[in-house]
């Protein structure tokens, strides 16, 4: 990661959480298992209030399948 991601990294981070703060980005449950520990992930840094709510378990498994297929986000809901 050079320079300029990581500062678009680090902007998109402080303005979800100054939105959040405000009330104008409400955490949810994670989108796959429902877990309410969550945290906002980013697919594009130029629009950093679009984000994913996943938890730390389906965020490191979405950043796996992203890695290792090439094909996205396809985890399967536990319910």
């Amino acid at each position: 990661m050079n320079n300029t991601q990581a500062r678009a990294r680090s902007l998109a981070a402080w303005l979800v959480r100054r939105a959040m703060h405000l009330g104008r980005l409400v955490r949810q449950p994670c989108e796959v298992c429902s877990n309410p520990k969550v945290i906002a992930h980013h697919n594009d840094y130029t629009q950093p209030l679009q984000v994913r709510w996943l938890c730390r378990t389906c965020h490191g498994q979405w950043h796996y399948v992203r890695v290792t297929d090439g094909l996205g986000f396809r985890l399967k809901s536990n319910s």
